[in-house]
């Protein structure tokens, strides 16, 4: 009697056992159906932005290690003052204070004036700060060292904020043309324009918004009018 009581035990927590190993494998698999593409593409999004930051950091490190080592040549040939000079000159540049020429691109955005077709969005004949925007960020990554609206110096703190018909960059208000001048490799620059995959190229051909570009050998961008709202920030002592 014992053993068929043990045997029955036995049994019943193999039983046991296995039900509940099948539970746990259906609902791993369960869990494996809710991985959405839209997480997938998320994640992969963020690995790419990881990644370019980490570029971005390492280039960071590489100039600072030239920069090192132009120092450390002017101390031994006595020109640090040569050295200073040069990085005065390139501080600034990137204060955005002085006027700045150089070969670029020029490109002038307009709404639309073609009819609106049954049911479309009246929107798509409209450009807007978005379209700015985004337009600013492929010329940024095209290698665009100096970029301005209408006349306007694009800084970091640059705002750009569609009111109707119009844009306001650095609280000026402009009407249309929306002409965005940049300074850098004219290749580069008309490519990120022109380029099939371009945003520029989308807003030409998809939506027949009329962006026009034109490469120039010099174009003169201003400098910045003011000073840099600097409210919270102070130099770390030490650095």
């Amino acid at each position: 009697m014992k053993n068929s009581r043990d045997k029955i035990v036995v049994g019943i927590t193999v039983f046991f056992v296995s039900f509940m190993l099948i539970i746990n494998i259906r609902n791993t698999e369960l869990d494996y159906d809710f991985i959405r593409l839209e997480t997938v593409e998320a994640f992969n999004q963020e690995i790419s932005e990881t990644k370019q930051e980490i570029e971005t950091i390492e280039d960071y490190i590489e100039q600072k290690k030239f920069q090192i080592e132009d120092y450390q040549k002017a101390l031994r040939d006595g020109t640090l003052e040569d050295v200073l000079a040069n990085e005065v000159v390139k501080q600034k540049i990137n204060s955005h204070l002085v006027s700045l020429k150089g070969p670029g691109i020029t490109v002038v955005l307009e709404d639309s004036e073609r009819e609106l077709r049954e049911g479309e969005d009246p929107n798509n004949l409209v450009i807007h700060d978005l379209d700015v925007l985004n337009i600013l960020n492929d010329l940024r990554r095209a290698g665009a060292e100096a970029l301005a609206i209408n006349g306007q110096r694009v800084t970091s703190q640059t705002q750009i904020m569609c009111q109707g018909a119009t844009i306001t960059v650095n609280d000026v208000t402009y009407g249309q043309p929306f002409i965005i001048e940049a300074i850098g490799n004219t290749d580069t620059l008309n490519a990120a324009i022109n380029a099939p995959t371009a945003y520029a190229y989308i807003l030409r051909e998809y939506y027949e918004l009329p962006v026009g570009s034109e490469i120039s050998d010099e174009i003169l961008i201003n400098a910045f009018d003011r000073e840099p709202a600097l409210n919270y920030i102070e130099i770390q002592e030490g650095d």
